[in-house]
């Protein structure tokens, strides 16, 4: 049974990883919006911004891929 603490942590975690996944969203939104209407806004702009994005998507695949070690019974940290 999990308790309400648990339950809590749970939520936040999950609430955490979405908002983490829709600021990297709105991130390559953004980058493609501004390379498509902006001439002012280069393709050297928008590298910078493009590794920033794929860093933490890779952060995030890296916490996901823990927590299923974990939730197996494993420790992958």
């Amino acid at each position: 049974m999990i308790t309400e603490k648990k339950q809590e942590d749970l939520l936040i975690r999950e609430l955490n990883r979405k908002l983490l996944l829709g600021e990297i969203e709105e991130k390559v939104l953004s980058i493609t919006y501004n390379l498509l209407s902006d001439k002012l806004y280069a393709i050297d702009d928008a590298i910078p911004e493009l590794i920033e994005a794929i860093i933490l998507l890779n952060q995030e695949q890296q916490v996901i891929i823990q927590e299923i070690g974990r939730l197996r019974g494993f420790n992958l940290s």
